[in-house]
């Protein structure tokens, strides 16, 4: 069996930890982004998602902002929020190419149950490219880590 492993570091930021991560089975359309951005990572180009206006998950505003998303020099993912020009920006990055199926490692340094209860860590698979995808819920395995804006709510969630 094929071991992936993506490490991930939640990093504080003004409000919160982290933000969205797209673990993509299938190439995601990013055809109304405002401009195409990638980054290597873990072995993979990764494309960073970028929108001005609000748009899902959320609604966010998504940055490929270097104060957003970046790798360090021990080769280890950074996704950070940040307040800039009156707007919180998140950072959000999926896969150009699928994996297929395998088993999926994610290694995350910082502690999660200590994220922001209004910020959601998301790690997850999602095909929009293939031509049943909608039928089949977009193949979608999801865990993500949050309170959902509840201090006394669980911090962790998964669907398949």
């Amino acid at each position: 069996m094929d071991i992936k492993i993506i490490s991930i570091v939640l990093i504080s930021g003004l409000l919160a930890l982290s933000s969205f991560i797209w673990l993509s089975g299938c190439s995601r359309n990013t055809s109304t982004a405002t401009t195409n951005s990638t980054i290597v990572f873990s072995g993979y180009t990764w494309n960073v998602k970028v929108y001005d206006s609000p748009t899902g998950p959320g609604p966010n505003i998504f940055s490929n902002s270097s104060n957003n998303v970046w790798v360090d020099s021990v080769g280890q993912l950074h996704l950070k929020i940040t307040h800039r020009n009156n707007a919180w920006q998140c950072a959000e990055v999926f896969l150009q190419n699928n994996l297929g199926y395998g088993k999926y490692i994610f290694q995350l340094a910082g502690r999660p149950d200590l994220i922001d209860q209004n910020v959601i860590l998301g790690m997850f698979t999602w095909d929009d490219a293939s031509a049943d995808a909608a039928s089949h819920n977009n193949r979608e395995m999801d865990v993500e880590i949050s309170r959902w804006s509840d201090p006394a709510g669980m911090n962790l969630q998964f669907t398949i």
